[in-house]
Formats: structure tokens, sequence, C-alpha cells
């Protein structure tokens, strides 16, 4: 979880990739971090890791609680995948245990002592509500004024871990967030009996903050990990690499000029609730195979083991052969089933976001209607527009497969899509339903294909379609 190599400046790091990145030029000899939140936010988590992180790079750092046991502390890095005991051996890590009993004043006095004879230049005082709150005026006016200067004293960072109230929007009173250089709220919210964790940069001295709130998570063995939103300022052009259709007919459907696909576009697959035909997959599939994407498959309908059959049927049918099936998935498909419902949206965010790190040429998301069902939309919709430019910036195809459960949610997806192909059930007396294909690319007149062209689709991409295993 330290990160001894990420950008930081002055030397010193957040041991947390994303701030790095974020702030990490606020983040400099004489600079004082408060942490506030309310218990359980993840105050302690953020201070071990930048504790930790600094101590990796040979910065000794003192951690000073005025509650926390130093078994119990350990045991919570531990399971963060800190090893404190290591740094202890090596005279990088000190813990104490501060008495509160006696006066402010010797308690600063402690802290010196130790300050002197440690040579530490990482300071963590945790929990400076414990020194102030039972403080007089005088004593709390002297315990600021230490904390303002130790900081520059010491050569190094020094950490200020605060309770704060469960909701408070103005500054913490006390003063401490106008003598810090940089202030950060850990939050949570209770999101459908789940817990949806942000980090607030309130204040960070010479960095310009974009992001105010920002998810993250706690791992066990991997620590903190925060996720900004793939925010980008510009709307992305489609990169000019394109794609075969394998298909004469859907081609020109798809793309009435050049009958192929540019790499970074969305493409909606929509079909009825109760009338899902196979015939929505091997689209995706074709043009997967023909142009030998390695592909991720994110689905929130089926477990993986389903997903692995279904991605099967759909090969054979478009191979029209029995290739060595299992060589073949494994080649071009990754499959992550996830269930939203056991999630909040922070995380299934920074879940989906994970998962594209993998260098894949193309994303498949099945199921699409089931998180739009389980989140507020005016708060999905953003997220998922956020996430859609992101991956065409990546240069990734982006397949959307989504039951038309609302016709809202539908309008809200074709809205956000290059390209709709909805399946439809066709009106009429036969007894036997018969599909017909919707099929719209933003700038053109829709077209209708028939299920007849379907099939001839499938026909003819078995004959040209070769993937190599």
């Amino acid at each position: 979880m330290g990160v001894p190599g990420s950008c930081s400046y002055g030397g010193f790091t957040f041991g947390v990739e994303a701030l790095d990145s974020l702030i990490g030029s606020s983040l400099m000899p004489g600079s004082t971090i408060l942490l506030s939140g309310h218990p359980g936010s993840g105050k302690t988590t953020l201070a071990l890791t930048l504790c930790y992180a600094n101590a990796l790079k040979g910065y000794p750092c003192l951690y000073a609680s005025f509650y926390e046991d130093k078994a119990k502390l350990y045991t919570l890095a531990s399971r963060l995948g800190l090893n404190l005991e290591g740094l202890e051996s090596e005279n990088l890590f000190a813990f104490v245990k501060l008495p509160v009993t006696i006066s402010v004043g010797d308690i600063l006095e402690s802290i010196n002592s130790m300050i002197r004879d440690g040579g530490f230049k990482v300071i963590v005082l945790d929990s400076v509500t414990v020194l102030l709150e039972g403080a007089r005026e005088s004593e709390r006016a002297y315990a600021l004024n230490y904390f303002y200067n130790i900081s520059n004293i010491v050569g190094g960072i020094v950490i200020l871990v605060a309770e704060a109230p469960y909701e408070y929007k103005t500054p913490m009173p006390g003063g401490l967030e106008f003598i810090a250089d940089i202030v950060l709220a850990l939050k949570y919210k209770v999101e459908r009996g789940l817990i949806d964790r942000l980090l607030e940069i309130r204040k960070a001295r010479g960095s310009p903050i974009n992001l105010a709130e920002i998810p993250f998570t706690i791992t066990e063995g991997a620590g903190l990990r925060l996720w900004p939103p793939p925010l980008l300022e510009e709307i992305m052009e489609e990169h000019e690499e394109t794609i075969t259709v394998p298909c004469s007919q859907l081609a020109r459907a798809l793309s009435p000029k050049t009958g192929k696909l540019r790499k970074s576009e969305t493409i909606l697959i929509a079909y009825p609730p109760d009338a899902r035909h196979i015939y929505a997959g091997v689209i995706p599939v074709m043009i997967i195979l023909a142009n030998e994407l390695k592909t991720l498959v994110v689905g929130y309908k089926y477990s993986e083991r389903v997903y692995k059959y279904l991605i099967d049927e759909l090969v054979r049918l478009v191979l029209g052969e029995d290739p060595p099936m299992e060589a073949l998935i494994d080649k071009y498909f990754k499959i992550k089933s996830v269930n939203p419902f056991s999630i909040s949206l922070g995380q299934l965010s920074a879940f989906e976001l994970e998962m594209l790190e993998g260098g894949f040429d193309a994303v498949v998301f099945h199921g699409v209607d089931v998180p739009m069902l389980a989140f507020n939309v005016k708060e999905y919709v953003p997220a998922l527009y956020n996430q859609k430019t992101y991956i065409k910036s990546k240069g990734v195809i982006n397949f959307r497969m989504f039951s038309v459960v609302d016709e809202k949610l539908y309008r809200v997806n074709a809205t956000l899509s290059d390209v709709v192909l909805r399946l439809k059930l066709k009106e009429g007396g036969s007894r036997e339903p018969l599909y017909e294909v919707y099929a719209w690319r933003r700038g053109f007149k829709p077209q209708i294909l028939s299920e007849e062209n379907l099939l001839e689709c499938v026909k003819e991409a078995s004959t040209r379609v070769r993937p190599r295993w």
C-alpha cells in the first residue's frame, strides 16, 4: 500500500496514488495535514497509510495516540498489509500512547522530547480532539500554535486526526482547519443499507482542486484506495481506428458510409425483457471474434459460469464448428459477474473502473437495466456518462446490452449511445413470433432489418470469422 515510487513533492507521499496525483504538490516539508471525520470513517487507516508510506521512503514516523492500544493498532495495520513491526525494527516507526490525565503543556513537551530523541520527520497525533476538548481556552490556543509550527521545526509533515460531527458543512470548531495546509474530510453514508465511503478534499494549498468528493474503499490486505471519477473536461472524439462488421447487411445498417465501426464507439443492444433472443448476443460476439478483440464482459444478471456457457453457445453459433472452446474463450474473454444491489454506487463505479484497467479492446456490459433499477437515475446517469467518456478516451469499443423494462431508461441509454440496435417482436398474425431489428447510427436515418436478415448475417459471419486460439 505504501508506494515509494509514487508522485510526490519534497520527497513525501500520501501513499495513495490518486491523492498524490490530485494534490501531491501541496505535500511538502512543513505541511500540516488534518484528517477529520466521524468514528469509523477511515481516518486512522489513512493516517497509518501516510505514516507507513513515508517511513518506507526513509522518513521515520512517530504515531502518538491518546486512546489506541499498540496491539490493536498493529493488528489493524497488519490487516491492511502494513508491516509496522518490520519498520519498528529498523527504527523507522515508533508508537506511543499518551495519557490524557496530564496538562496540555506536559503532553506537548513529552511529544517534543520524543521528536528530539527519535529524529522523526512524520508525526501523527491521533486524535487531537481528545486533547483539545478538555483544554482551557489558553491551553487550546497554545496547542493550535504548537500544531501550526511543529512541521516546520521537524522539517517534515504533521498529521492531525480529529473527530467531526456526522453532518458538518462548516469548518470544524477550534480552528484546526485554519492552521492546516491540507484538510481531508472522510465520510460515509448509508445507501440501501450499504456503506458508501467518500473523501472530501476541503483544502490543499498549492494544488488546484477539481474534485470535491471522491469514493474510496478499504480492503483487507490492500488498504485504502481512492476511485476518482473519470472527469474529462472535453468530450472525446472517436478514435480513427475502425473494426470490421462480418456481415454486409448489418455493416450497412450500422455505418451507412463506411460499413465499419470506430473502436471507441458505444453500441446499445436492446431487447424485450420477456423475449430475449440469442440474436442479441450474437451481434457483439461475431464482431469481437472477427476483429480478435480482447474483451471484458461485465454481467449484472447471471453467474460467471452461466456467462461462460452463454458465450460458448454464441461462439459455436458464429463459427458453425466445434473449436477448442476453453482456449478460445480464455484468450478473448474475461468475465466478471457483479451484483449491483450488494454495493453502493460509488463502490460499483470504482469496481468497474478497476476491471477496465486490464488493457482491453472491448467491453460488454450485460443487463445494464439492473444497475439502473438499483440506483437513483439522477445519480446513476452522471456516473454512466463519465464512464462512457472514459472508455471512449481509452479507445475501447463499448457494448451495452439492455432489457427494455422501462422506455424512459431505454431513451437514456439510447441518448448516450453512438449506435442503437433494438430487437422487437414483429406485429402480425404469425403463430411463431418474428423479430425485427431497429438499427440507428448517430446522424443517419434508422433502418429495419428482418429476422431473415439476421439469419443471413450469422451464416455470412460463419464463413468470414476465423479467430486464432
